[in-house]
């Protein structure tokens, strides 16, 4: 989708998209009577300051992204990854795919949920999208909602 760059592109459960580790846009999916809808808003130029998570834009990665191009090549791959993740097997093949793009994985974080924080280690992505956290007292935790945090902040 982007040229050739020394940009680390990953996500940040659940709909963060980031590059260097910075959010430079975000995804969200949601499902109405049999249809699905995508929103995505993407930093191609600016970014705003002070955000709770450091954020970023493609320009200042050196990626200059005009809107019509990124268009052009978007749609038709985000239409051919929904019809695939329709299917169980297409799903398990995009969910295996992203596991290497999760960023904090493997590392320990923090949960901010609906009615709870919690800490563990990322353990990756659940066959159903949630969250695999494993708790300080060793049993594994599914998080379907939340705001991920490094541990001791970001």
């Amino acid at each position: 989708l982007f040229p050739a760059s020394k940009a680390v592109f990953g996500f940040k459960w659940p709909n963060d998209l980031l590059l260097n580790m910075k959010k430079y846009g975000g995804i969200l999916v949601e499902s109405r009577n049999g249809r699905i809808i995508v929103g995505i808003g993407l930093n191609l130029m600016g970014f705003p300051p002070n955000t709770a998570y450091p954020a970023t834009c493609l320009a200042a990665a050196g990626i200059a992204a005009k809107p019509a191009d990124l268009l052009k090549t978007l749609v038709p791959k985000l239409d051919a990854a929904l019809i695939e993740g329709a299917t169980a097997e297409g799903w398990d093949r995009i969910r295996k795919a992203l596991g290497p793009k999760l960023a904090h994985a493997g590392g320990q974080i923090r949960v901010q949920g609906p009615r709870e924080v919690v800490e563990g280690i990322c353990e990756g992505l659940a066959e159903d999208g949630a969250l695999m956290l494993r708790l300080k007292d060793g049993t594994q935790r599914m998080i379907h909602s939340g705001e991920v945090f490094d541990a001791l902040g970001d």
